[in-house]
């Protein structure tokens, strides 16, 4: 008998009656949900155009190089060691055996001797 009272009423029990949309609440939680995804398309465009640049300049550095690179040491020298570090190779040449020799500093990026260093025997 409750039941009925409830049920006449328009009460709980009325699944009719439990939630009317207010059309002001729609319309604006259409409006947040385009724009939400309007952003999500911009989004991820910006980020496969940023990946695409980003890998175009890659490959346009990592290809830039040069054939080669004549560097001139003394007849007899022999090369000991060699490090590369980053975009610089390191090489040590040993003239003989007076304990003289030399560092080579080679930028591979751009293929130029960028500097030397002279050892010099102790005394």
């Amino acid at each position: 008998m409750t039941n009925d009272k409830l049920s006449d009423a328009g009460g709980a029990g009325d699944p009719a009656n439990e939630f009317e949309p207010d059309p002001r609440n729609v319309r604006l939680l259409k409006w947040a949900i385009y724009i939400m995804t309007a952003l999500l398309v911009i989004g991820t465009i910006v980020v496969i155009v940023t990946i695409a640049k980003r890998s175009a300049n890659m490959t346009r550095s990592g290809s830039a190089g040069f054939e080669a690179l004549d560097v001139a040491v003394v007849a007899g020298a022999e090369v000991t060691h060699v490090n590369v570090a980053g975009d610089r190779m390191v090489v040590h040449v040993r003239k003989g055996q007076t304990g003289a020799g030399e560092i080579l500093i080679i930028n591979i990026r751009h293929g130029r001797l960028d500097g030397r260093v002279r050892l010099l025997p102790g005394q």
